[in-house]
């Protein structure tokens, strides 16, 4: 997150740093609140926080808690989220979702005629990120990415980043909506 920051700073931004756990609901008021005191506004919002366990052998060996707090953050906080920050949004803002297709059409439909906001999502990909590495195996880490895509080897996050960018920027993808990029070195989304 600082080398994020720095980043930032350095092109002449300002950028804060809220971390925290977006499965909380005071969080999620906390990340608005700070945001449109720092910002005055929100004008994307980008839902891409995300949980993933250890891999398991069977579907039923995952306990119950794990799969509740993967959907509290993986789709509870995304929705909370959004539903805090559109008071803030203005037209030609965007919401750019990770991989949730249902939400972001559902989103995308509603939020582009009542408030000119569009919703589209990024589906990436096998990407180098640290949720392989915290949740594969050692094997599993090693091959991540080869023989999972027709380019045959996993992606970095800087080829998934232009993504996020052309879908925030409204001069670039004002026709928009709705839509799901798929970053997936070749594998089709469905």
């Amino acid at each position: 997150m600082q080398e994020t920051k720095k980043v930032v700073e350095e092109a002449g931004r300002k950028a804060i740093l809220i971390p925290g756990d977006i499965a909380s609901e005071d969080h999620v008021k906390h990340i608005v609140s700070e945001t449109v005191n720092a910002f005055g506004r929100i004008d994307i919002l980008v839902n891409n926080a995300s949980m993933q366990g250890k891999a398991v052998e069977d579907f039923t060996e995952i306990p119950r808690d794990r799969l509740e707090k993967t959907f509290l953050v993986n789709i509870v906080g995304m929705i909370s989220l959004a539903q805090k920050a559109v008071p803030h949004m203005k037209p030609g803002s965007a919401i750019i979702n990770g991989a949730i297709v249902t939400m972001t059409k559902a989103l995308a439909t509603d939020l582009i005629s009542k408030k000119g906001i569009r919703v589209n999502a990024v589906a990436p990909g096998p990407i180098w990120t640290p949720i392989p590495v915290a949740s594969f195996t050692e094997d599993m880490v090693k091959d991540f990415g080869k023989g999972m895509t027709p380019i045959n080897r996993a992606g970095q996050p800087a080829e998934l980043a232009p993504s996020f960018v052309f879908l925030a920027n409204n001069a670039e993808s004002s026709y928009v909506n709705g839509e799901i990029l798929g970053v997936t070195g070749g594998m089709p989304l469905s």
